[in-house]
């Protein structure tokens, strides 16, 4: 999407090198605008998406962000918008792989406590201490882990779902999410563009054709398109 925009800016702009194309690129960046252009309307859920993407992660969609709506801030509120919305949704997948996780362990073992010195004790208090100062890890969720490790190589073959397949023990509550979140179609033209035949036989200029008439038209369509032999005119009618 990020390409798009920068595409069809750049057709839009050249006015002098291709008239008719330069229109159509007003068209289009209308069209996108429609959609991706005001914040309460746009679809976090694909930018959620590309963070669930090791290659890309939230680095990245904050640097489209900005770079596509950099007036007034826009990019840095969408941005901001779409951390909090990733968080919300880690927030409910972490508490379905909490459930999942204390129904599936039925019991549990309890620790072995051996006596020792008080002095190793604190040693190790102060060794923990310690530890949490440089690593500053302890504590932090699965989300923000996998945000602070260092990105994969910006490769064109790299295979997402395998990649979170491979890290399942590692982060077991956001492959859930990754695997729900990338299995989202990126658009539902296809489907709706199946259901709707209807209105692809009956436009503006026939459309006092009659109900049976219409259904006549599209079970012509269906049966001329499922029968792979070609029709026989000496078929009985």
């Amino acid at each position: 999407m990020h390409s798009l925009y920068h595409l069809i800016h750049k057709l839009e702009t050249e006015v002098e090198k291709d008239y008719d194309l330069s229109v159509m690129a007003s068209k289009m960046k209308l069209k996108y605008e429609k959609y991706w252009v005001d914040v309460d309307k746009m679809k976090k859920l694909l930018y959620i998406s590309t963070i669930m993407d090791s290659r890309y992660k939230l680095g990245f969609v904050d640097y489209a962000l900005k770079r596509v709506y950099p007036e007034d801030g826009k990019g840095g509120c969408m941005s901001e918008d779409v951390k909090k919305a990733t968080f919300a949704l880690f927030a409910h997948y972490e508490q379905l792989w909490k459930s999942k996780k204390s129904e599936n362990s039925s019991t549990s073992l309890a620790p072995i406590v051996e006596e020792c010195d008080v002095d190793e004790i604190d040693v190790i208090v102060e060794y923990i201490k310690h530890r949490e100062k440089i690593v500053g890890a302890v504590n932090k969720s699965e989300l923000e882990k996998y945000l602070r490790e260092k990105d994969e190589p910006m490769v064109l073959k790299f295979h997402v779902l395998g990649w979170w397949k491979v890290n399942n023990l590692r982060f077991p509550a956001l492959s859930l999410m990754a695997k729900d979140v990338l299995a989202v179609h990126i658009s539902v033209v296809t489907s709706e563009y199946a259901f709707s035949a209807c209105g692809r036989i009956l436009d503006d200029f026939i459309s006092s054709l009659t109900p049976k008439i219409v259904e006549a038209l599209i079970c012509r369509s269906d049966w001329i398109h499922g029968d792979s032999t070609p029709p026989s005119a000496e078929e009985d009618p």
